[in-house]
């Protein structure tokens, strides 16, 4: 079984996610012979193939499995342990998937809170969360909440590594997506600019980050008019998404 679970990682790190989905319900189906619904594993196992379904856009699904994830974790272990934690966030961020953002907010708050009670000294994985957060709260018309969050993710995240950080980098991200819904389109192209230099110094060419932000570039300049530059971005993006989904 250890071989099955490490070809998931493997598959999802070679991009090929079809392939680890396959895997992942195959070791889930194995996994449920051995042990009870609430066994250690079997949790971990269906929490594996969320994840996967998530990558692969079967929101729904997934979304099925979070919920029983988080509630087996919430009893076996509690509220507010780690393993718990991680589980509610992924169940938050599948919400903005689905774009049921009150939900996901509303978890949001209390997955800060939580974090913030429990584990002050992870500063790192509290500014991953508030970015997340924001994207909620963007969504919602709460600018200035989003905003609030940011700035406080991205002082946390250049306070420990720089500007020079793949995670700065999603914060500059972020800040592009919520400029661009306040129709702030120069400052906008600014925070993707600066997120795409960090990227491009840090990852490779084709790497998903890379990608993402590509295309947020080149939705922004649709937005903006300036229509050559926006033309010959998504096509590039779009060029980049298909030989991904080739190589599957």
């Amino acid at each position: 079984m250890k071989s099955m679970l490490k070809g998931v990682s493997q598959s999802i790190g070679l991009g090929k996610l079809k392939e680890a989905h396959a895997l992942a319900q195959k070791y889930l189906e194995k996994v449920n012979r051995y042990y009870d619904k609430r066994h250690p594993a079997s949790i971990s196992a269906v929490n594996n193939l969320a994840l996967v379904s998530k990558m692969i856009g079967e929101y729904v699904p997934a979304k099925e499995m979070y919920l029983q994830v988080v509630q087996a974790y919430i009893e076996a272990l509690g509220p507010s342990h780690k393993s718990t934690l991680i589980a509610m966030q992924n169940l938050a961020n599948l919400h903005k998937n689905l774009q049921e953002y009150e939900i996901a907010s509303r978890l949001f708050d209390e997955l800060l809170s939580l974090r913030m009670q429990h584990f002050p000294e992870e500063k790192v994985e509290y500014a991953i969360l508030l970015a997340q957060a924001s994207g909620a709260r963007r969504e919602i018309n709460d600018f200035a909440k989003a905003e609030e969050q940011l700035v406080k993710a991205h002082e946390i995240l250049f306070n420990k590594y720089g500007d020079e950080n793949v995670l700065v980098a999603m914060v500059f991200n972020q800040m592009g997506l919520l400029s661009k819904k306040q129709k702030a389109y120069s400052k906008a192209e600014d925070c993707y600019k600066r997120a795409l230099r960090i990227q491009e110094n840090l990852l490779a060419f084709e790497h998903p980050d890379i990608i993402s932000t590509k295309h947020n570039l080149g939705e922004l300049y649709y937005a903006m008019g300036e229509m050559e530059k926006s033309k010959e971005l998504l096509e590039e993006t779009m060029n980049s998404i298909k030989k991904s989904e080739y190589t599957q």
